[in-house]
């Protein structure tokens, strides 16, 4: 902690007290006179962040980009400024995306937090910035995992138990889980909603993932197919869309009986509210996308692929194997509203070559859905009519196909999409293939790419996420995965793939990532890169200085920053009592003296009552500060966080920034005095 005074910001009545500091405001509210206090004070707490992501592949298109970025940039991810910045130790292997979320706060302190689940069926919370945490916020178990050899496949292992993505409710506080589970020798699929504060079982109980549908297929008895808890597997991110969860099912190594399934719970109470099955009348056809979560789009209507299977949809039957499905909700049921299965579908069926093997995405601002399978054939859909099938040599019956990949393999956590400046991408990286960016025209793919790598991935691909700020090319690095010595994250120019920015073998010393995880993106959130391995570790790589270093090389020259006269926390260069803590906490300039960018105070009147309220801008990736509004009614004891402060608005500008209004929660004519002020800490 800076043994120092740093900011307050305080509003109160001027009976009883004297100004203190070098700003004093008169004002009048209502029966108070009131005035705006400037003194200075410090204490730690962690820092808000730039962005949440709360689902796989950051949106329910499944893009895969972070576009509010504003840290991690083309010239600055390099061995020099670029590494690992420490490592968490966790319980089991890692196979679903670690999920992001901003300034929340836990035990009345404000973190960022990096959720992360394992195969061992833990859910962890743990500060996203701070390298010495090393203890989680909190941790929750599920319950016991299933060994993989009751399973009969060694595909996953030693144990399979959560595996798919989960996906956060935000404005509900909710963390949504999917684990697998052996209870007494039986096995279940459990759907539960935890708390995002505490990690607390939310409804008072978890949904046991179940159902049956009238069928003849695999499995079936007396013409009834019941979902098989032990043969199923979900493997797909999960999906949140109009207050229901989503899951989707296909099977481990194939192993049968099985079938795709996909059921929706209502996320306020677990009450199921559909069940689907993709071949009820035939077998197989798993929903697993290797990894990636189910699409949806502005009308709720959610977009899968599936796996190899029985297909006979085109002479009358309900059995969809190695198709892509729109499937539309309403009224408790999931109904297929649009199809396309290729041409070849047999064939697909007969050499292992699923369409369901790559995940689907929607591109923004078309009616356009991109698919690509084991056979390396790109297909370009259109959302509103996906082509059904034709009995020819190709698929007229839909936007554009091609061949993008010379072997057959699976395709992995591809494709992911960025609008740059000049170009709108399409990025695949798959197994045994080079990353390649493919240019989208607007109304189809240019069959050449642009530009790709010299690295191919193995047979089973990692993961791939972009990070950019807008379309800003020289923000832009596409990040990935693959089993290169065991396991290495690299970064790639987007723009130009074809230049590699760093990987974390060049100073394998220091940034090694130790495993690799197939089918599984990296995160990317406010500077930090978080990587899942099936080591058991979460790997976070970042700038190797701090933003307030790096903020201060900025502003002060050698010789200035050797002096703490001039350049220390506590320093005030310019002369207008605003420490340069203070200005970097709010993006003011330390050599110019200037009250410009302090706190702004008011009032805001909620029921009939005032409250007092405080604004300030925040720089976003400035995660070595926090920023925290406290309140008081004599100016010695401060409290803050719930039933003292109540968030007002968030206004993002886009460029970095936001500006925060936060009000007290007692209002003025409540007491005597009321002060309210912002506390600026750094460690």
């Amino acid at each position: 902690m800076v043994a120092c005074e740093i900011v307050n910001v305080g509003l109160g009545t001027v009976k009883g007290h004297r100004c203190r500091g070098k700003y004093c405001l008169s004002c009048e509210f209502a029966r108070l006179q009131t005035f705006l206090l400037l003194a200075f004070a410090c204490q730690l707490t962690p820092r808000a962040a730039a962005v949440n992501v709360l689902t796989q592949h950051n949106d329910s298109f499944r893009t895969g980009a972070n576009l509010s970025e504003f840290v991690l940039t083309t010239s600055n991810v390099n061995t020099g400024q670029f590494g690992k910045l420490y490592s968490r130790r966790l319980d089991g292997q890692i196979y679903a995306q670690p999920l992001y979320v901003q300034g929340l706060t836990i035990s009345n302190k404000s973190h960022n937090v990096i959720y992360v689940c394992t195969e061992h069926n833990s859910v962890y919370a743990f500060d996203a910035d701070n390298a010495a945490a090393s203890n989680a916020l909190w941790h929750t178990n599920l319950g016991s995992p299933v060994p993989s050899a009751d399973i009969s496949c060694l595909d996953l292992g030693p144990e399979v138990g959560i595996t798919a993505t989960p996906v956060i409710d935000l404005a509900g506080g909710t963390i949504y889980v999917a684990a697998k589970t052996k209870e007494s020798g039986s096995y279940f699929h459990k759907l539960r909603a935890l708390d995002l504060f505490t990690g607390q079982e939310k409804f008072g109980r978890p949904a046991v993932v179940q159902g049956f549908l009238l069928g003849t297929g695999a499995g079936s008895v007396g013409g009834t197919n019941t979902f098989n808890a032990l043969h199923e597997n979900n493997r797909p991110g999960l999906l949140l869309v109009s207050n229901v969860v989503y899951l989707c099912y296909a099977a481990l190594c194939d192993w049968p009986p099985y079938h795709g399934w996909l059921f929706g719970y209502n996320a306020t109470n677990l009450q199921r509210t559909c069940i689907f099955n993709s071949t009820p009348d035939g077998s197989d056809g798993g929903i697993w996308l290797s990894g990636m979560g189910p699409a949806a789009d502005e009308n709720g209507d959610i977009y899968v692929a599936t796996g190899n299977g029985t297909f006979d949809r085109d002479t009358g039957g309900r059995d969809f194997g190695d198709s892509c499905l729109k499937l539309t909700p309403s009224n408790g049921t999931v109904s297929v509203t649009s199809w396309f299965a290729p041409h070849n579908q047999a064939t697909l069926n007969a050499q292992d070559l699923d369409l369901g093997s790559g995940g689907p995405l929607l591109l923004p601002n078309t009616n356009l859905f991109v698919s690509i399978g084991k056979s390396g054939i790109i297909c370009l859909l259109d959302r509103s009519k996906l082509g059904g099938f034709v009995n020819f040599t190709s698929d007229t019956n839909i936007v554009q196909e091609f061949q993008a990949l010379t072997n057959k393999q699976i395709a992995g956590q591809s494709p992911v999409y960025w609008n740059g400046p000049t170009n709108q991408f399409i990025f695949m990286w798959c197994g045994f293939r080079v990353l390649s960016a493919y240019k989208f025209a607007g109304a189809t793919i240019q069959t050449n790419p642009l530009a790709a790598t010299t690295e191919a991935q193995g047979k089973s691909p990692g993961g791939m996420s972009l990070s950019a700020n807008g379309s800003l090319a020289s923000s832009a690095v596409v990040w990935g995965t693959h089993d290169g010595n065991g396991g290495t994250l690299r970064a790639y120019e987007a723009a130009n793939v074809a230049h590699e920015l760093w990987n974390s073998q060049q100073n394998a010393a220091r940034d090694a990532l130790g495993s690799y995880v197939k089918f599984c993106a990296p995160t990317i959130a406010n500077g930090k890169v978080y990587v899942s391995t099936g080591a058991s570790n979460l790997v976070v790589y970042g700038l190797l200085t701090p933003p307030y270093q790096l903020w201060q090389q900025a502003n002060f020259n050698p010789a200035e920053l050797t002096n703490s006269a001039v350049s220390g926390d506590t320093a005030d260069p310019d002369g207008d009592g605003i420490p340069n803590l203070a200005e970097y906490a709010f993006n003011t300039n330390p050599k110019t003296a200037d009250s410009s960018g302090l706190p702004a105070v008011g009032t805001l009147n909620v029921g009939g009552l005032d409250y007092l309220t405080i604004s300030y801008e925040q720089v976003l990736y400035n995660t070595d500060i926090t920023c925290t509004v406290q309140v008081s009614s004599n100016m010695a004891t401060w409290n803050s966080g719930p039933g003292f402060t109540a968030l007002v608005s968030v206004v993002d500008h886009g460029d970095g920034t936001e500006t925060i209004t936060v009000r007290d929660a007692t209002p003025i004519s409540s007491a005597a005095n009321r002060f309210i002020r912002v506390h600026v800490s750094r460690p």
